[in-house]
């Protein structure tokens, strides 16, 4: 009896280091087959590795050998390891798996996909270019629940078992170690929006401190000098980060104080208790007489917000947006904001993945977008552009 007891101990103990867990709805044989996905993904098993036998697997894992059988089955179907007769079962050569040379993945947020989203023009852009270079567009949903967003999978993953050719990524949120898988299994990938720290790699980052820069000079020149900032998750994001950096620069150098209850964090997505933020801005004494809103939807709730208020824009509260959505010309007054020519970027970020098809070893491209200010009554002026904020 104390054998048996001990006995299964230790196949508890096996289970627990392997991440079996046989009190799981997930089917074992399903469990089984992620942890040999993963150990490959990660380099326990090499390219071109013979692994362990299923009868030694099942042992090393505590689980039955046809358990091991029917997760070696899908594996090898999907194109993840090859079976050899009298020699055992190997890794396969992973850019084998089935890459088509003509299936572009697209990752963006589930959040995204809504008709005036920053990143539909974006899609626009892939969409029309794709089609003409004879591209097939695969959409990516993200979002972080998702099981291989946690585990850090989620771009090989979907390169790997949807045969994609490469990946076009919209999504801050994805890491550079993700980004290093696909470079090590020669997966073209270019990155919009993000700027990459440690990683070579194809880039089109839009330089939002020089946008939010000189949108903050233009009001300061409108005569304001209590100027709000709403907007963005400055602490979390990059991009959100140098959008306020640019702001920030802008007062320091007019001489300005910063007042840290005119500087409201707010994630773009989040609805309530939206009206408690803005009237935080709005009800103060004294009350910042411009806010740049790092969103246009934001500037639009601002706006409705201050006449609830019984406050007129711009005459009471002059309101600047970010991104130049349909909603910023589409609201009244209209917002002034800054433009990027997102559906060009869609289209570059197209033509990037296909000279990497073409060339793969040829020299990486860093091709940074700046916003220039798009100027309506929001702040007190008819429309026009300032085009000398533009750049390339």
């Amino acid at each position: 009896m104390a054998m048996e007891k001990a006995n299964n101990n230790a196949d508890l103990v096996k289970q627990l280091e392997w991440g079996i867990n046989k009190e799981a709805h997930v089917p074992l044989y399903d469990q089984v087959k992620k942890i040999i996905y993963n150990k490959i993904m990660d380099g326990y098993w090499a390219e071109g590795q013979l692994i362990p036998s299923e009868r030694e697997l099942g042992q090393m894992l505590g689980v039955s050998r046809i358990t091991v059988i029917r997760a070696f089955k899908e594996l090898t179907d999907e194109g993840f390891l090859k079976r050899e007769k009298g020699k055992g079962t190997f890794v396969t050569g992973l850019n084998a798996a089935g890459v088509s040379g003509k299936r572009i993945g697209v990752v963006i947020h589930q959040a995204e996909f809504f008709a005036d989203s920053f990143f539909s023009d974006i899609v626009a852009g892939i969409q029309d270019i794709a089609a003409k270079l004879g591209f097939e567009l695969a959409l990516l949903p993200y979002a972080d629940n998702l099981s291989e967003v946690k585990e850090g999978f989620f771009c090989i993953q979907n390169a790997l078992q949807k045969k994609l050719s490469g990946i076009i990524i919209t999504v801050e949120e994805i890491n550079e170690d993700e980004l290093a898988r696909l470079s090590e299994h020669k997966i073209p990938f270019v990155v919009i929006n993000k700027e990459l720290q440690s990683l070579d790699g194809d880039q089109l980052p839009i330089d939002w401190a020089k946008g939010t820069y000189e949108l903050a000079k233009h009001l300061v020149k409108r005569g304001h000098r209590n100027l709000g900032y709403l907007g963005g998750l400055w602490g979390k994001y990059r991009s959100d980060s140098a959008k306020y950096s640019g702001f920030h620069q802008a007062l320091a150098e007019a001489g300005l104080k910063l007042n840290t209850d005119w500087l409201v964090e707010w994630e773009y997505q989040r609805h309530e208790g939206i009206s408690k933020a803005l009237d935080k801005l709005l009800l103060g004494d004294p009350r910042p007489t411009a806010i740049l809103c790092c969103d246009d939807h934001l500037a639009a709730q601002l706006i409705k917000r201050c006449y609830q208020r019984g406050l007129k824009v711009p005459a009471d509260v002059a309101i600047a947006g970010v991104g130049d959505l349909q909603i910023a010309n589409n609201v009244y007054p209209g917002i002034t904001t800054l433009h990027v020519d997102r559906y060009k970027l869609g289209q570059d970020a197209v033509l990037m993945i296909k000279s990497r098809l073409d060339n793969y070893g040829a020299q990486y491209v860093h091709k940074r977008s700046v916003p220039y200010i798009v100027v309506r009554e929001s702040t007190g002026e008819k429309d026009h552009l300032l085009k000398s904020s533009s750049g390339s």
